[in-house]
């Protein structure tokens, strides 16, 4: 929590005849309780300060002697709260309880709730300022209020839209969007993608498409799990084609929408054409493995209406509020761990931005028919001798620990592309011995003084969170500003955090 929100709060005093002037004293420590002692109190019964805890209503009566002083009256009283919030939490679930992991577990379930019309938890999403409006609304205007929410925090659209897509409600909610709605929540993702064009500025190419961009169109539409969901919308409409178009690129490759361009015109146009072609019966490129094929298969069962099977990627999905009530929903499970011996080369995110290495990257002669994440997770691997699916280096291409390597399904890399990536790697290495102020040490050294640093990925979609023991405190990286929080990074899609935790 990095905030506690209480709504309402109801203090009752019984005190002797005697003591009637002690109520503003205790009306002053309840300040400080509210303030800060409650927060790090919870923490304590390891209640970590990333979690979001809502409580409907609670009930702590409590005995404490006035003759005290405030610290202590202070320190009691907030442990007494602390304790009564612990024991509603051992007992499991329970009606007016809700404990979400993180921001995004609640923004995701916020979502699931609204495409399903559950709506038993909008208490809950208000107390986390996600529903402003009253507890018992229509369907539409619960998809307002989901809308409004997504563009007021536009960094969570591509994240929360792909979660529904994971666990098979993102369909359901997609027959219930506008082209108005698609068209706003694409327009505040490109906002939040720091695109160089807007929306309206993206225009479709209708000249020919090379095979190159063709083949990149096919790679970003079969890694998508929004292109895989929303096959129906695309169909029905050009404009809601255009929009997903752009959600399935800043999902795959948000970094491309920083240059903008024709290039960028002509892919979005490669892309929307692709989507659609296994339904149109457009000439299309040889399937360039067996998942292509799969999925060809599947969206024209679908076209074609046939009986949906298990495997059927356009399909409803199976939960329905008639089998799965409020109580027996579960919360969404987001959430990922991993650990990696190379914590630190996420330090490096800043001075990948600072050195305008993204931008380099997209027009580099030699590497920009490459995908974007490619790059990066080859970038980390030249900089430490990780694995392809280690977690660190799978962060630094912006992915989350189960994603598979962008290598995945690729070829192998040319021994001018391998230079060029080494070239990217001294160009950072440089700028780290400026900041660091190391002059003699080789350039092995200082990666490894820098990068080699054990360390828990825990990620959430559109959230990465470094975690490293206090052991690996450093004087150096510290004054360096490398542990700064980089926060959200738009040419990954991707908020970054650094946390230090005891071991």
């Amino acid at each position: 929590m990095q905030n506690l929100h209480i709504r309402k709060l109801k203090a009752t005093y019984r005190l002797p005849s005697s003591s009637v002037e002690e109520r503003a004293r205790l009306d002053r420590v309840l300040t400080t309780i509210l303030n800060r002692e409650l927060e790090a109190t919870l923490e304590q019964i390891n209640i970590s300060s990333d979690e979001e805890l809502c409580i409907r209503s609670i009930y702590v009566p409590i005995r404490l002697r006035l003759s005290s002083a405030e610290s202590t009256l202070s320190a009691e009283w907030s442990m007494e709260i602390a304790k009564a919030i612990e024991q509603i939490l051992e007992r499991g679930y329970a009606s007016g309880v809700v404990r979400y992991k993180s921001r995004v577990q609640a923004f995701i379930d916020f979502a699931v709730g609204v495409a399903l019309g559950d709506l038993e938890r909008s208490w809950a999403w208000r107390q986390l300022g996600l529903w402003r409006a009253r507890d018992r609304v229509g369907d539409e205007a619960a998809r307002r209020e989901l809308i409004r929410a997504l563009i007021e925090e536009p960094t969570m659209i591509i994240p929360v839209l792909c979660a529904l897509a994971k666990n098979h409600t993102l369909e359901r909610l997609a027959f219930q969007l506008t082209t108005a709605h698609w068209q706003a929540l694409t327009s505040a993702a490109l906002s939040a993608a720091q695109a160089a064009s807007s929306l309206e500025q993206l225009e479709n190419h209708t000249g020919l498409i090379s095979p190159v961009v063709l083949s990149e169109a096919r790679r970003i539409v079969n890694r998508s799990l929004l292109a895989k969901s929303l096959i129906q919308q695309i169909i029905e409409s050009t404009a809601v084609n255009q929009a997903v178009a752009v959600m399935v690129i800043l999902e795959v490759n948000p970094g491309i929408f920083r240059a903008g361009g024709q290039a960028l015109h002509t892919l979005l146009s490669a892309v929307m054409n692709r989507m659609v072609e296994p339904i149109s019966g457009a000439a299309q490129i040889a399937p360039a493995h067996h998942d292509e094929e799969a999925m060809r298969e599947s969206l024209e069962e679908a076209h074609t209406g046939a009986a949906p099977s298990d495997q059927t990627l356009f399909r409803q999905t199976s939960i329905s509020d008639s089998t799965l009530t409020s109580d027996e929903r579960p919360l969404p499970i987001v959430r990922q761990r991993a650990l990696t011996r190379f914590g630190g080369l996420l330090y490096l995110i800043g001075v990948v931005d600072d050195l305008c290495l993204p931008e380099a990257i997209l027009v580099h002669p030699s590497l920009k028919d490459r995908p974007f994440r490619w790059v990066m997770h080859q970038l980390a691997l030249a900089l430490v001798p990780a694995t392809t699916n280690d977690a660190a280096a799978l962060a630094f291409a912006g992915l989350l620990p189960d994603a598979s390597p962008p290598s995945a399904g690729e070829d192998p890399s040319t021994s001018l592309e391998e230079e060029t990536i080494q070239e990217f790697a001294k160009r950072i290495t440089v700028s780290l011995r400026e900041r660091l102020a190391y002059k003699e040490q080789s350039a092995a050294s200082l990666i490894e003084f820098v990068c080699h640093r054990r360390a828990e990925i825990v990620a959430d979609p559109g959230w990465i969170e470094t975690g490293f023991s206090l052991d690996e405190v450093s004087t150096e990286i510290r004054r360096a500003g490398l542990d700064l929080d980089p926060g959200y990074v738009p040419w990954l899609g991707v908020v970054v955090k650094f946390i230090y935790l005891e071991k």
